[in-house]
């Protein structure tokens, strides 16, 4: 969570499990996703040890609606936001994914995130 790709990557090689998951099913990567300090490089970590971008929890959250800044905080600049959002949609990551409450992460984000989320997400082809 804290961005250190190194710390990260020593943690992988001692045989941390990348496969681990809390709250339902959240995931590590969707951990480095919401991360106020996320970077691609952590992201690409991951899924080289294994980690699944493409995991959705027992609520039907995927990637992209982990990527979401919510609360009106917005936890990362644009170009973070950018960054992130554009990573996962070349990863082929549903943008239009309902949880179990129908929700894609185009309406979460219009819900409980920031303006700069929604524009990129509508930019993506969300809906």
């Amino acid at each position: 969570m804290d961005g250190n790709v190194e710390r990260a990557a020593g943690l992988l090689a001692a045989g941390a499990n990348v496969h681990s998951t809390h709250d339902r099913g959240y995931t590590v990567f969707m951990s480095a996703v919401s991360s106020p300090e996320r970077s691609i490089d952590m992201m690409q970590l991951i899924i080289g040890a294994g980690g699944n971008p493409h995991a959705v929890t027992e609520l039907g959250w995927n990637a992209f609606h982990a990527a979401v800044d919510v609360n009106g905080y917005e936890a990362n600049t644009e170009e973070s936001v950018r960054s992130t959002l554009e990573f996962l949609h070349r990863l082929g990551v549903d943008t239009n994914h309902r949880n179990i409450h129908n929700v894609t992460p185009l309406m979460h984000a219009r819900a409980f995130g920031t303006p700069t989320v929604v524009q990129i997400l509508q930019e993506l082809g969300a809906r």
